[in-house]
């Protein structure tokens, strides 16, 4: 686990995305079914986006953005494959998910 600090909602996000393979829309509904690559990249947008210091035409250049996009890319292949998994067996043993 790693801090949301401001950018908790970008990491819910991917969160949902990797637990059930689905992306979320602007209302918070499943929008359809995702890739990891695609998850990854929308983690990337919404923190870059959500960065309280740099300027609207900088956020590109968000090292908080690269940091998190480039470690999900590098680590998170097991976390992918296993998430429907995990929610399974969380939904089996009463776990809220």
């Amino acid at each position: 686990m790693s801090p949301d600090l401001w950018f908790g909602l970008a990491c819910d996000e991917h969160d949902v995305a990797y637990r059930y393979h689905q992306w979320l829309n602007r209302r918070g509904d499943f929008g359809g079914p995702t890739t990891k690559a695609r998850a990854d990249a929308r983690l990337w947008r919404g923190i870059k986006n959500a960065s309280p210091i740099l300027p609207r035409g900088l956020k590109w250049l968000s090292p908080t953005a690269a940091i998190y996009w480039t470690m999900v890319t590098l680590f998170g292949g097991k976390a992918w494959r296993t998430g429907p998994d995990r929610l399974q067996q969380q939904l089996r043993e009463g776990q809220t998910p």
